[in-house]
């Protein structure tokens, strides 16, 4: 049953006062424009529609701000519950990789290991070895220093210069 002409006089006035502040609130939260618009529309929908007494609200746009916010918890919580239902109802079948694409995802790797080996060879002989010590063989920035006889800085640059010219080969793949 539709609100009286005072609470809908009321309503319309708050519609057009917060408007704009539970759009920016939404959208904040995660919304688009036209959702939140949608949900903004549908808030003020229900309370002209169930003649809401609005005349002992103190503080309209707090009271708005809550509704809003409990919407979009609602709204988030039955997406939620339905990405559950659907995700359940998929066959194992559905959701295990066929044999073209296991396949396909090991020639891959195979590819890029050997592209990363071919990178790694090509790298300075000192670059490797500081490379090979601090990854492969877990040493501390300390430890290669002193095997070396050069200072930590000088193992955190090659370090980083290893890296930097392994990320530049491999991404001209």
């Amino acid at each position: 049953m539709p609100a009286t002409k005072n609470a809908e006089k009321e309503i319309s006035t708050w519609y057009e006062q917060y408007r704009d502040q539970l759009s920016h609130f939404a959208m904040r939260l995660g919304l688009q424009h036209c959702e939140a618009e949608d949900l903004i529309n549908q808030l003020f929908l229900e309370l002209w529609e169930k003649q809401t007494d609005l005349s002992s609200i103190e503080k309209p746009k707090t009271f708005l701000l809550t509704a809003l916010k409990r919407r979009l918890i609602d709204q988030y919580r039955k997406k939620k519950s339905n990405l559950f239902i659907v995700t359940d109802q998929l066959s194992k079948e559905e959701t295990e990789p066929g044999p073209q694409f296991i396949m396909e995802q090991a020639e891959e790797q195979a590819r890029l290991l050997t592209h990363l080996s071919t990178t790694y060879a090509g790298l300075p002989k000192r670059l490797k070895e500081i490379l090979y010590l601090k990854y492969y063989k877990g040493y501390s920035t300390n430890d290669i220093a002193s095997s070396f006889g050069i200072s930590n800085r000088t193992v955190y640059n090659s370090l980083f210069e290893a890296i930097r010219l392994l990320r530049s080969r491999l991404s001209k793949k």
